[in-house]
């Protein structure tokens, strides 16, 4: 997330993301905003996790929220995808006020156990 002028740009940010067959999604991820304050997300209706606008995981199946200032999120999430392709992830999360918004989505790719 980035400020401009007093205000949060909400835009999803691209991340990269390469896992092997079989395994779990693992993904930890502290939110922030662009001056490094934490964005609390104790109060979220809920955060989910997409593959290709198929949801895998959301808040207490699969997504924990933790830490201090509560803007750590944890994703475990069993998935079976074909190796070699290529699938568009999401994280999408429904604030106190309903307001759903995608914070972060990128492309990952599965690949061959070696």
């Amino acid at each position: 997330m980035s400020c401009n002028n007093g205000t949060i740009d909400y835009g999803p940010k691209n991340i990269p993301y390469r896992k092997r067959q079989g395994d779990h999604f693992q993904i930890p991820m502290t939110l922030t905003d662009s001056a490094g304050a934490a964005i609390d997300l104790s109060d979220s209706q809920d955060i989910q996790f997409f593959v290709d606008d198929v949801e895998v995981a959301s808040l207490g199946s699969g997504i924990t929220v933790s830490g201090v200032d509560n803007n750590d999120i944890t994703i475990i999430a069993a998935d079976d995808r074909a190796v070699g392709t290529n699938y568009v992830y999401k994280i999408v999360i429904t604030d106190v006020d309903g307001v759903i918004r995608t914070h972060v989505e990128g492309k990952m790719k599965i690949i061959v156990v070696s």
